[in-house]
């Protein structure tokens, strides 16, 4: 992800460079706006970055934290108040008796 993030930030600067060199001013604002959305681009992307690192981070933690349970606590356990059916099945089958 550091590549797309880099080659975001260069294509802003691409992008301001084009907008400064050229003497159209429908150009210029063409590449003032392309330039902001290659902004919006690159700290979307840092943002991400940050959130997977933090993802990661947090990912690790609860592994070390689950070192220490014994298995049976790691398996879902079988609820018996749980119903069987889902309700909307349950629904179905009491209307197609009626």
């Amino acid at each position: 992800m550091p590549d797309i993030i880099q080659e975001a930030w260069r294509s802003v600067d691409e992008c301001a460079l084009l907008a400064q060199e050229t003497d159209n001013r429908e150009m210029r604002r063409f590449f003032l706006n392309l330039a902001r959305s290659w902004k919006k681009v690159a700290l979307n992307y840092e943002i991400l970055a940050q959130n997977d690192h933090y993802l990661a981070e947090l990912k690790r933690s609860r592994e070390t934290d689950y070192v220490g349970y014994p298995t049976e606590r790691q398996r879902r356990t079988h609820d018996p108040a749980r119903a069987k059916r889902p309700a909307r099945f349950a629904i179905g089958l009491f209307w197609r008796r009626a």
